[in-house]
């Protein structure tokens, strides 16, 4: 299903994000050869735009480590502070990680690029987080149009759309909250459903959900 091929990107995309951040925070004799290796899982996998660690101190997020695809950056005329200021803005939603609880979000707008961030905690009990921002062709082809009958898209915790088949709604970070069937999916305990809703235009549709985190 749509959403179980979700879940299982977002399986794989944690599973790299632990690899690259191990590379990060290993001591490696070889100032070179560890460079390398960064370089190397920016060229392999061109999707990771940033991945960060951090702390969080006062409500603060403190900068321990952070890698960047410059070849991404360069191709696309942005500067690392450009990210910087992509952290800042979310820093609010990315402290909710400090928790224990993975958090996604969109970042279109704020860099002009199809993109989400995906922060999870680093190890636990660390008091660190790890936040990438990844390039939406990783998992666009799962949400672009198939036909005119059914719309597939993705939104975070609080209800604002993160993918989505229509770009300008991708990039207008689209708060659909007032949505029946995301109203039914946030509320709702069960892991995936189905439920027929009328639309504020008074017709009836049929929607399902699947949470994959």
């Amino acid at each position: 299903t749509i959403g179980s091929r979700v879940k299982s990107d977002f399986v794989f995309l944690s599973e790299k994000i632990q690899l690259i951040t191990t590379t990060m925070e290993e001591d490696f004799p070889d100032k070179n050869k560890r460079e390398m290796f960064l370089n190397l899982f920016f060229k392999e996998d061109k999707s990771f735009l940033m991945v960060g660690i951090f702390s969080i101190q006062d409500e603060i997020l403190k900068e321990i480590s952070i890698q960047y695809n410059k070849e991404f950056l360069r191709d696309n005329e942005l500067n690392e502070s450009d990210f910087q200021n992509l952290i800042q803005i979310h820093t609010k939603a990315f402290q909710r990680t400090g928790a224990g609880q993975a958090i996604l979000t969109n970042t279109s707008p704020g860099i002009k690029v199809p993109s989400f961030a995906l922060s999870i905690p680093y190890g636990k009990d660390t008091g660190k987080i790890v936040i990438a921002i990844v390039h939406m062709n990783r998992i666009k082809d799962t949400f672009e149009k198939k036909n005119g009958i059914m719309e597939t898209f993705l939104i975070n915790d609080e209800g604002t759309i993160v993918a989505h088949p229509d770009e300008t709604t991708m990039f207008a970070a689209k708060d659909v909250l007032d949505s029946p069937v995301v109203q039914i999916t946030l509320k709702n305990q069960l892991e995936r459903g189905q439920t027929r809703f009328k639309e504020a235009n008074g017709e009836f549709y049929l929607g399902s959900f699947k949470k994959i985190g």
